[in-house]
C-alpha cells in the first residue's frame, strides 16, 4: 500500500483534533462543580443513589416438594430509606425457556425499615414441570428494587 505524499498533514490534522478534544473534555470537567458530575453520574447509574431503595438477600433456599415449589428467603434493607409495600416477583420456567407462570407475593410487614431483615417464604403449587425461576422485588408503584446476592 502507497502512502499519499500529504499524510504528514493529515496525520497532524488527527492528532490536532485529538488534542483539542482532550483539552475541551478535561477542561469542562474541571470547570464543571462536583455536584453536577454527581447528579450525571447517578442519573445514569441510580445504584449510586444513596436514597436508592436497595435490597439485599442474605440466604435462599428453594426446595420442590409434590405438587409444590417453596423458596425460601432471608433478606434486609440494604438502603437508607423504609422500603413501602414490596413484592416478589416469581418466574417460572419449563425446560425449554418458555414462561409458564409470573405471580406477586407481598412481603410483609409492608414497610421494612433500613437495616431490617425479613423472612419471606413462596409457595407455588406445580402445576407443571418447573426447570427455572426467576425472583426479583419491586414496589407497589411497579419500579425494580435493586437487590444485592451472597452468591
Amino acid at each position: 500500500m502507497k502512502l499519499s505524499p500529504d499524510w504528514p498533514e493529515h496525520l497532524s490534522r488527527l492528532l490536532l483534533i485529538g488534542l483539542a478534544a482532550a483539552v475541551l473534555f478535561f477542561g469542562t470537567w474541571a470547570a464543571l462543580p462536583d455536584s453536577v458530575w454527581n447528579g450525571l453520574l447517578t442519573g445514569l447509574f441510580p445504584k449510586l443513589r444513596p436514597d436508592s431503595p436497595r435490597i439485599a438477600i442474605d440466604s435462599f433456599t428453594h426446595e420442590q416438594v409434590p405438587g409444590e415449589l417453596r423458596l425460601r428467603l432471608q433478606l434486609h434493607n440494604a438502603s437508607s430509606v423504609p422500603l413501602e409495600k414490596v413484592q416478589a416477583v416469581l418466574s417460572i420456567y419449563d425446560a425449554r425457556g418458555t414462561q409458564l407462570n409470573t405471580l406477586l407475593y407481598p412481603i410483609e410487614p409492608p414497610q421494612i425499615v433500613p437495616g431490617q431483615s425479613v423472612q419471606v417464604t413462596i409457595s407455588f403449587p406445580e402445576n407443571a414441570p418447573i426447570s427455572q425461576y426467576a425472583v426479583y422485588f419491586k414496589t407497589a408503584a411497579g419500579e425494580i428494587i435493586p437487590h444485592d446476592k451472597p452468591f
